[in-house]
């Protein structure tokens, strides 16, 4: 009775740190908020006015609220994939990216123009976003959380560490171009990803910094 009292205890306070982790130790919400609102200032330097002060404080709100919860997810989502074992934990992302790549080119209609006359420029769709799907994925699998240890690449040098943040950084950029000047207002699935994959990779680069994150969950 005492033993499963015991186990019961150490399970509830397992629990109990993975939620206070997520809620509020957690690296991620601070970079998720960080991403977000480099990502409105991006798009407010282009923009041809500025909003008023009004607007401005309602899109912060929205900001921090939205970066807050987004934070949360993917701290949920490092909690979650650490339990599982080994082997699978390590193919979770590579996995993952690559699965969303293929689905990505699936909604950008790369699949129905393959009989096309447009079959060239489908292989090329459909080879780009699964490439960097799985590009990502491996690159999210880095960041990745083990039972009792740091993730893999907050466990190396700084100086690889600034380069991962520097080369993600360069992606972020290329992308937020991308999303401005390819076929705007067309290819709105795309356009989505472009974004997110922009903030995601801002995210990643600035924890990927040589702080002194707990990034173990």
């Amino acid at each position: 009775m005492k033993r499963e009292l015991g186990r019961t205890a150490r399970a509830d306070e397992r629990v109990a740190g993975a939620i206070r982790w997520i809620t509020g130790d957690s690296p991620w919400l601070a970079a998720s908020v960080l991403a977000v609102l480099i990502a409105c200032l991006a798009d407010l330097s282009v923009a041809r006015s500025w909003p008023r002060a009004g607007s401005l404080s309602l899109l912060l709100g929205l900001a921090l609220f939205f970066g807050l919860w987004h934070g949360a997810l993917w701290s949920a989502a490092w909690v979650l994939v650490g339990k599982l074992p080994p082997w699978l934990r390590a193919a979770f992302w590579p996995v993952a990216g690559t699965s969303a790549g293929a689905w990505l080119a699936y909604a950008l209609g790369s699949f129905t123009r393959l009989q096309s006359r447009y079959w060239q420029l489908a292989v090329w769709v459909l080879s780009a976003c699964t490439l960097l799907g799985a590009l990502f994925g491996t690159t999210l699998a880095l960041y990745q959380p083990r039972p009792g240890r740091s993730p893999w690449l907050l466990e190396r040098r700084t100086w690889l560490r600034l380069l991962v943040a520097a080369l993600l950084c360069g992606a972020a950029s290329a992308a937020w171009l991308a999303d401005r000047r390819f076929y705007p207002g067309q290819y709105r699935y795309g356009h989505v990803a472009l974004r997110l994959f922009s903030m995601w990779c801002v995210m990643l680069a600035i924890v990927a910094t040589p702080l002194s994150f707990d990034c173990t969950g």
